[in-house]
C-alpha cells in the first residue's frame, strides 16, 4: 500500500530532518491523500481486499486497537531500552539513529 510507504518514509526522514521539513510535511501529506483515496476504492469494490464494515463492530475496532498499542509499546520500549543501555556504559552508538 503506497500511502504506508509513504509514511514509513516520512517518519524515516523526520528522525534525521524534523518534522517541519516539507519534505516530510509533503510525504505526511501524501500519505494522508493516498489513504483516504484506498479507503473511498475499498468502500466501492465488489471484493474489496479490506472489509471495512468489520471496524462497525466495536469488539473488533478494540481488538485492533489494542494489538497496535502492544506492539507500539513492546518495540517503541524495546528501543529506548537498547538507546539507554548503550549510554549507561558508555559504548559508543551502533547507528546515529539511536537515542
Amino acid at each position: 500500500m503506497p500511502a504506508v510507504g509513504a509514511l514509513l518514509l516520512a517518519l524515516s526522514e523526520a528522525s534525521r530532518s524534523g518534522f517541519g521539513n516539507l519534505t516530510v510535511l509533503g510525504l505526511l501529506g501524501t500519505s494522508l491523500v493516498l489513504f483516504v483515496l484506498f479507503v473511498l476504492r475499498e468502500r466501492r469494490a465488489r471484493h474489496p481486499l479490506v472489509d471495512l464494515t468489520l471496524f462497525r463492530s466495536g469488539t473488533f475496532s478494540r481488538g485492533v486497537a489494542t494489538g497496535l498499542l502492544g506492539y507500539l509499546v513492546l518495540f517503541g520500549s524495546s528501543s529506548s531500552r537498547r538507546c539507554t543501555w548503550n549510554r549507561s556504559i558508555s559504548f559508543p552508538r551502533p547507528r546515529p539513529d539511536c537515542c
